[in-house]
């Protein structure tokens, strides 16, 4: 009996995030993809996240950033799609001193100080970082069962699904006024 309701809840736990990754696809694609042609271009990484990125120290030991790694996913496509990649790892983030919504409203204030995006851009960003957060979930989940069930690094990313659903359920408004703030 006991496997039967564990299969149980399996099973209503897949419907639950395959409805979550389609709701938020179909928002995307009514939403973002809708916009592209006002979205401004560039090269981008692909994958910003901490794992990606080199961070030196200097002869004072303050750190910086020094470079970037795993360029595999280098590509021309819209920049603020760049930004909500970064960002959407912000909320994956554990350990931290602040909230993942403040951590995430750091980063787009840096970036924002250095490459300003436009409101518009600004509008979308809520919903291209939780499309990219589904893509995450769903190949780490993926991979991880089918492709390589040892490989511990993509069990980080695929354990992030209540992330997403509590990321999803907040208006996305409130995410684009707090992160506004904090540029101020």
């Amino acid at each position: 009996m006991h496997w039967l309701s564990k299969n149980t809840s399996m099973c209503w736990m897949k419907k639950i995030r395959k409805k979550l990754v389609e709701d938020i696809l179909n928002v995307f694609s009514s939403k973002v993809l809708v916009n592209v042609s006002s979205l401004e271009k560039q090269v981008i990484h692909g994958d910003w996240n901490e794992h990606n990125i080199i961070v030196s120290q200097d002869e004072r030991g303050e750190h910086f950033l020094s470079g970037f790694i795993d360029i595999a996913d280098v590509h021309y496509s819209y920049r603020v799609f760049d930004l909500g990649v970064a960002m959407a790892y912000m909320f994956m983030l554990e350990n931290i001193d602040f909230s993942t919504v403040e951590a995430a409203g750091h980063f787009f204030a840096g970036y924002q100080a250095v490459f300003p995006i436009s409101e518009k851009e600004l509008s979308l960003l809520p919903e291209i970082m939780a499309a990219r957060f589904c893509q995450s979930l769903v190949f780490g989940t993926y991979t991880n069962k089918v492709l390589d069930p040892t490989n511990d690094y993509l069990l980080f990313t695929s354990k992030n699904w209540k992330t997403l659903q509590d990321f999803w359920k907040v208006p996305k408004k409130t995410y684009v006024q707090t992160w506004k703030d904090m540029c101020d």
